[in-house]
């Protein structure tokens, strides 16, 4: 933050002068805390802060679980609203936060759309779903987006829903054996160790043996979330690194950008201010002062609801990439369906989801039990307890059809 405050005020520092203040300290150390006091905080300060007439506040909070209350609260003082972190699919009720802007590299609507379009691509329409409620904020979001999203648009598809949590040791293997009896494509909301877990306990019950896959999401690779690799270091290595083969990995797409000079620097300069993490959520809303500035309507940068509306479908180009904010002021990434194969510690691309169309292309040949470009169905030929199989004949038929190009 103090870097994005430093190169606006290097830019437009004869136009205005930007400062920034920040509401709390440490003491805020989890998202109940936030959510709890957000709205104290924030009020406390907008009503003492001196020279109003002359000032124009941006408020700009991690959406951990305070963009609820913070919504409104800008929207009654109509004052810009900018998250950084979480994502939040409340974004969509404008009428609630007409003011509210997400910079959030954790693109709820895409990642949904993306596993819409597995589901639709492969012809899935039994799917088991298990969601960790001791995971991140991001993936009760998205799982619930999941949900909502299937029930109201592929009615076609039936979900089966198990809800865990990591910190009570859930018993996995009554998991996979509730997974076996009604379907074969596997969706995890969570961390990567319990994944990781899962994924061992099913290699050891032969259910990574190229019947069954398992989809699971990491949204950037951060301490909190775990790392999301077969490689830990311990003795279940080898089972995983094999079980990883049944693995598919959704994960933002790191194109040509991520080679940037500009990265690097930006990463040197991070390291040196020993900052754990940090957004460029300022460079778009530097575009827009830009923009607003040289078209003599800077007396707009006081309306929040229309300055954000000048954010709603376009793309800045940052020093880190580009940042495409769509009709809702919903920030999306280009993402990728990814997979593990042979030694490879981290996986590779096979489809790209660009961020402005959310269409799913092909970007790379894979192989699945010796097959070429093929994920299995969801339902095995032969039914779920093996006692529907029509003959020999019929078993023939299926693998020449799924060697000629998949279910």
């Amino acid at each position: 933050m103090d870097m994005a405050v430093e190169k606006v005020q290097q830019l437009h520092g004869s136009v205005a002068n930007f400062t920034h203040v920040r509401l709390f300290g440490p003491e805020m150390d989890s998202c109940e805390t936030i959510a709890d006091w957000c709205d104290f905080y924030l009020a406390r300060w907008y009503y003492s802060y001196q020279d109003r007439q002359n000032r124009i506040p941006v408020f700009i909070w991690p959406a951990c679980m305070e963009s609820s209350k913070v919504r409104l609260l800008a929207a009654a003082w109509n004052t810009l609203f900018i998250t950084t972190a979480g994502s939040d699919m409340a974004i969509r009720e404008r009428g609630k936060g007409p003011t509210w802007i997400s910079m959030s590299f954790a693109s709820i609507p895409g990642y949904v759309r993306l596993y819409l379009s597995l589901l639709h691509t492969f012809r899935w329409s039994s799917v088991f779903v298990v969601i960790d409620e001791a995971s991140l904020g991001f993936y009760l979001e998205s799982s619930a987006a999941f949900v909502k999203t299937v029930e109201n648009m592929a009615k076609n598809v039936t979900l089966t829903l198990r809800r865990v949590s990591s910190l009570k040791s859930p018993d996995l293997d009554a998991i996979l054996q509730d997974f076996r009896k009604v379907s074969r494509v596997f969706i995890f909301f969570g961390h990567a160790p319990i994944l990781r877990r899962i994924l061992v306990k099913a290699a050891l019950s032969n259910m990574t043996n190229g019947d069954f896959v398992y989809i699971a999401t990491q949204v950037i690779p951060i301490r909190a979330t775990g790392n999301f690799t077969w490689k830990y270091g311990d003795a279940d290595d080898q089972i995983a690194k094999e079980a990883f083969r049944s693995l598919i990995l959704v994960d933002q797409y790191y194109a040509a950008w991520s080679l940037r000079p500009s990265v690097f620097e930006l990463a040197a300069e991070i390291q040196k201010r020993e900052v754990n993490q940090y957004n460029l959520t300022i460079t778009p809303m530097d575009a827009i002062v830009r923009e607003l500035v040289v078209s003599n309507q800077s007396s707009l940068l006081r309306d929040g609801a229309t300055l954000a509306q000048y954010f709603f479908n376009k793309t800045f180009d940052t020093a880190a990439g580009s940042i495409y904010i769509d009709s809702y002021g919903q920030r999306l990434m280009d993402a990728a369906v990814m997979r593990y194969d042979g030694e490879n510690v981290v996986p590779r691309p096979i489809f790209y989801q660009d961020a402005q169309t959310l269409n799913m292309q092909h970007i790379a040949n894979w192989t699945w039990n010796g097959l070429l470009n093929y994920f299995p169905p969801d339902k095995p030929l032969c039914g779920f307890s093996g006692d529907q199989c029509l003959g020999y004949s019929v078993l023939i038929g299926w693998h020449i059809f799924a060697t000629t190009g998949g279910p």
